[in-house]
Formats: C-alpha cells, structure tokens, sequence
C-alpha cells in the first residue's frame, strides 16, 4: 500500500459494536475517520450506523461526500479490489438510504442498474417489496423463502402467529431441529402481540434492514439467544407497516433504544430458569 489508510485493530474493535450500539459506535467512527479518512469501509460502517437510527439526511449527505472523495483519490483506483469493494458498499447502502426514504422508484432502477451487486446479497424480499409497491415484475426472485415472500404479497396474521410459535419453548421441546431463539414456556405470546400492536407502527423503529423496521422490547427473562438467558425481544415490521414478519428473544440489544413490557409481568408469574439437565429429564421422562 502507498500509505496507512486503516487501523485493522480499531476497526475490529468498532465493527463489534456497529448495530449492538450504534450511539457509541458513531463517535469512535467520527474519531477514527480524522485518522483515516480514505478507510471507505469506515465510513460506510458510519453511515449504516445513521441509517439505523433515521438520521437519513444526514446519511444522505455523507454518501455524496463519500463519492466525490473517491472519485477524487487518485490512489485507489489503482486497487480493483478496492474499487469493486466501494461500488458494493455504496450500492447496499444506497439501496438501505432509498427504501428508508419511500423512494421506491429509485431504489427499483438501482437494483435494475447493478445486478452483478445485488446478487451478492440476501435481497430478493426486497424485490419482491419494490414488486408490489410499484406493480413491476422487471426483477424476478426465486421462491427460496416463501414465508417472507407470501406475507410481503398477502400478508396474514394467522400465517405470522404460526411462524413465531417456532421460537415457543414447547414446539422446540417436541421438534429433534432446535432453534437458536427460544422464548420461556410461560410467555404469553397473545397478551404480548396485543400490546405490541399499540407501539406499531411509531417513531420507536430501528432502520436495521432495507425493507425491515425493527423494534425492540424489554422482557426480563424472556427467553434465550443461543442458550444464553436474554430481558430482549426484537420484532421485525415491513417498513411503516404493523404487519409482523416475526418475534424473536435476542442479546446484544440492551443499548439500542427499546419499549419496556415488564409491566405486563404478574408478580406469581415470575420465570423460573430451566437447566439444560432439566430439560433433558423432562422431555425423556427421567
């Protein structure tokens, strides 16, 4: 290289924390691009942060200083690896920018204009969204993941309410194929989805998709990420919609902003944690 324009070690420190706590993860960003301002991963990582937390204008306006930065360094070009590495962050990221901000025909015709990127990506319920909501069928996905395809084309809550009972403790129980989210057997999957429905859609959203409003919810015991116990919850909208594509228990999103359900907790309701051996004893009758 004909300079130092990264700090790997930072860098890693930063990209662990980049949708964890995206608050903190902008400032060591801002920070570290006064020392590197030709790292584009950085900055591209700095403007997913202010997508995540709608601070569009401002995304907006930092891809287009972006862009005419690189077009400007003359060192770059010279790095086809690098080069091919920005067009593919900035087409995500522009992609990210543009269905936030309902520009849906833009983001159509950016889809239609790089190809060879958005193959590269886990996007096809994106085209299916823009589909629908321009009544175009330029683009064609393959039905690899109906669920998501069917509910973004006809979306119905039973289908949803079915969907989720995968994260029940009591389907993981009876089922040989575990998942890694699993929710405690006394959580109450219908007075919780009544009450969600009262903070959707609103202003508590995280831009943490393309298409997808997260929002996360505070549930002391809710349920286990991995087999790790975890108070969080995050449910997953179409973008400015109330229809739920899903309800998993997470970790690492205790700084992100979030509603807090405790209230809904009974004081002879409390969550009793359940070993591995006794679930083990329970499910083969020791």
């Amino acid at each position: 290289m004909d300079y130092d324009y990264y700090n790997a070690i930072q860098l890693n420190r930063i990209e662990k924390i980049v949708k964890s706590d995206p608050n903190k993860a902008i400032t060591m960003l801002e920070n570290y691009l006064e020392n590197y301002p030709y790292d584009y991963h950085a900055w591209f990582l700095y403007i997913s942060d202010l997508i995540i937390l709608k601070k569009l204008y401002t995304a907006s306006t930092i891809i287009n200083e972006v862009k005419s930065r690189f077009m400007c360094d003359n060192n770059v070009v010279r790095h086809e690896d690098r080069v091919y590495k920005f067009k593919r962050n900035l087409f995500l990221n522009e992609l990210k920018l543009l269905c936030y901000q309902d520009k849906y025909d833009d983001a159509y015709n950016l889809l239609l204009n790089n190809k060879e990127y958005a193959k590269e990506f886990n996007i096809g319920r994106v085209i299916v969204f823009l589909n629908k909501k321009l009544q175009r069928k330029d683009l064609t996905v393959d039905n690899n993941n109906i669920y998501v395809y069917d509910q973004i084309e006809n979306y119905k809550e039973e289908k949803m309410r079915k969907y989720i009972y995968k994260h029940s403790y009591k389907y993981n129980e009876s089922t040989d194929t575990k998942d890694n989210n699993i929710f405690v057997s006394n959580f109450d999957y219908s007075l919780v989805l009544e009450e969600i429905k009262k903070y959707i859609p609103s202003e508590n959203k995280l831009y943490l998709g393309i298409i997808e409003d997260i929002y996360v919810f505070k549930f002391d015991l809710c349920g286990t990420d991995d087999n790790k116990w975890t108070d969080y919850f995050k449910v997953v909208c179409l973008h400015n919609t109330n229809n739920i594509i899903t309800i998993t228990p997470v970790l690492g999103y205790d700084k992100l902003p979030y509603i807090d359900l405790n209230y809904l907790r009974k004081d002879n309701n409390k969550v009793k944690k359940i070993s591995m051996i006794d679930k083990f004893n329970k499910r083969y009758k020791k």
